[in-house]
């Protein structure tokens, strides 16, 4: 038998063993690496007694400035803070229109967006009316944030008004697809990385809106996103996106989508998405070990 005859007979005997191997392993799973990764993230919590570790430095608003700026993508700009008292901030000082915000939260969880108008504060999303007072606003809701420090910073706007949220789940530089979020109307839709409707592939606590319209550019939204996902060493992130008069905006990056303590806020996806995630997420870290080693944050 010649040389080549053997090689290509074992070559084909590898594959063969790789590929009975996999079907005896469990299958990729997004849901079951992001339960790891919260789990991490409690554990270093735990053994260093704060709210510290490279998992919640980066989701912090400074941590998400700095990965704005080697990304070279536009972030909002932080008029004053962080505090951690309202009464720090100097309310006559600050535009018209500004957002008052935890530097650590999730979703828009203790975000306001806010108007001085007629000698009061109105709040943009909510309608509601509070008085020429920043420290009205822990009745509503941002005493939850007591011992977080607090921030005022650039309300994002595109033509004079707020702008819809593009979370992006992104792999080291490749797309899992884009969450179009609607937090006037309630509802959210689906995009491909190419623009497409997926239609509702996860699960969702708002309504799936198939007519929600498309960004002026969806092309500088993928860019963007790409760009902050390979500035990150890590295989998995969302980075979430905003469209505005300045170009797309970041509005932050998030390692552990879903509620920061309640694990039955896991992001959850149809089967075949939870696996195909997985597969990108997989996938991804092997991009990382191949180009930079195993010096990552997994």
């Amino acid at each position: 038998m010649n040389l080549v005859l053997t090689e290509r007979i074992r070559d084909r005997l590898i594959r063969y063993q790789q590929k009975r191997r996999r079907r005896k392993l469990p299958q990729a799973s997004f849901h079951t690496k992001l339960a790891a990764r919260k789990r991490l993230a409690d554990r270093v919590r735990r053994h260093r007694g704060v709210l510290s570790g490279p998992i919640y430095d980066l989701e912090t608003k400074m941590g998400q400035k700095t990965v704005a700026e080697k990304a070279g993508v536009h972030t909002a700009e932080i008029f004053q803070g962080p505090f951690d008292n309202l009464r720090e901030f100097d309310l006559g000082s600050l535009p018209e229109r500004f957002v008052v915000k935890p530097t650590v939260g999730s979703s828009s969880n203790g975000v306001f967006l806010l108007e001085k108008r007629d000698g009061n504060l109105f709040n943009i999303v909510s309608g509601k009316t509070y008085a020429f007072d920043l420290t009205c606003l822990n009745s509503d809701g941002l005493e939850r944030f007591a011992g977080t420090p607090i921030i005022a910073e650039e309300l994002i706007e595109l033509d004079g008004l707020p702008t819809a949220n593009w979370k992006v789940f992104a792999f080291f530089g490749e797309i899992g697809f884009v969450r179009q979020v609607d937090l006037n109307a309630k509802c959210y839709k689906m995009w491909s990385e190419r623009g497409h409707d997926l239609g509702k592939i996860d699960e969702h606590s708002f309504p799936y809106e198939a007519d929600l319209p498309a960004p002026k550019d969806f092309d500088a939204l993928i860019r963007a996103a790409k760009a902050v996902s390979l500035s990150i060493a890590t295989p998995f992130v969302r980075v979430d996106l905003y469209e505005s008069d300045k170009g797309v905006s970041l509005g932050e990056v998030t390692l552990r989508p879903g509620s920061l303590w309640k694990y039955k806020y896991l992001q959850k996806f149809t089967p075949e998405w939870d696996r195909k995630l997985g597969e990108m997420w997989e996938e991804a870290e092997a991009r990382l070990v191949e180009q930079i080693g195993e010096n990552y944050l997994p």
